[in-house]
This record gives C-alpha cells, sequence and structure tokens, in this order.
C-alpha cells in the first residue's frame, strides 16, 4: 500500500515522479511512495476511489524507488 497525503497549497518539494499527485474523492492526494507499506487485507477499509487509470503514474513511481531510474 502506498500511502496518501492531501496536496497542500504549499506544495513542499515534491519529487513529481516519484510522489505522483493523484484525484481521490475530488480532492488532491500525493502519493508518498517511499513510505511503501505492506498492510493486511484484513486491515483494509471500504474502497474509496479507483486510481486504475493512474497506472502508468503509479508503476513509475514504484519503479523509481526500486531501481533509482
Amino acid at each position: 500500500m502506498v500511502p496518501l497525503a492531501v496536496e497542500t497549497e504549499s506544495k513542499e518539494v515534491i519529487l513529481s515522479q516519484m510522489m505522483p499527485v493523484l484525484p481521490v474523492q475530488g480532492q488532491n492526494h500525493v502519493a508518498i511512495t517511499p513510505q511503501l507499506a505492506g498492510i493486511p487485507v484484513r486491515e483494509l477499509t471500504s474502497k474509496v476511489e479507483n486510481l486504475s487509470s493512474f497506472r502508468t503514474e503509479i508503476i513509475a513511481a514504484l519503479d523509481l524507488l526500486i531501481t533509482g531510474v
């Protein structure tokens, strides 16, 4: 699971490829890919958004995190 944080007006330093901005319930969130973690399915709650249309951005962020390129 990649944690998400609400995108703020200040927009601190965000590596756009490693931390893509994704819309969740009408509000932009930043994927905090460097804090990737495994979460047991039983701890997940209801689905709030389908981000499959952002698959390319998410895979690119994971690729950068793992390979550095």
